[in-house]
């Protein structure tokens, strides 16, 4: 005799109803991280490219997100730093490249840890957002330590956040 022999025809159908009810929670859960990450995707693009030019014709992977190239030889999913941290892009403005005339400086999303691909996903922002698009290709990064005097003053909501520096290439 199991304990499942001990239990009410309606206890069975409530207990089956309140599974079933977390798992479609569960179900849509997962679905919309999924949509979310799709659209997220959506602009990358990796292809094979042929050098047909030189001596040795050469394989080329081209990585590209939207408006932003990816031009460094680290793995595209790899974390960034080598520590754990909160960083934030930081894009400066410069009017001689904006092309159209209405760019602004850009502080990009809060990142946890990111990827390469985090990165370049908040540099196509940034070039979206200074209009400079003729920098675009990724070609290294670094980080500084922001330093605040005041604490309870930050114009950028930045203290307490490492900046990511790119090096942006034409």
């Amino acid at each position: 005799m199991s304990y499942l022999d001990l239990l009410t025809e309606d206890l069975i159908i409530k207990i089956l109803d309140t599974t079933t009810d977390i798992l479609e929670n569960k179900i849509s859960k997962l679905e919309q991280k999924i949509e979310k990450l799709n659209e997220k995707i959506k602009p990358l693009s990796i292809t094979k490219e042929f050098d047909f030019d030189s001596d040795i014709p050469e394989t080329m992977i081209m990585i590209s997100y939207d408006r932003a190239e990816y031009a460094m030889d680290k793995y595209l999913f790899d974390r960034a730093f080598n520590f754990d941290g909160m960083f934030r892009l930081h894009l400066e403005y410069d009017d001689f490249w904006d092309q159209t005339g209405n760019g602004k400086e850009y502080y990009g999303d809060i990142l946890i840890n990111p990827t390469y691909f985090d990165v370049l996903v908040e540099i196509n922002k940034g070039i979206n957002t200074t209009k400079d698009f003729s920098h675009r290709y990724l070609e290294d990064i670094s980080f500084r330590t922001l330093y605040d005097p005041d604490p309870d003053y930050d114009e950028n909501n930045s203290y307490g956040f490492y900046i990511i520096d790119c090096f942006l290439g034409s």
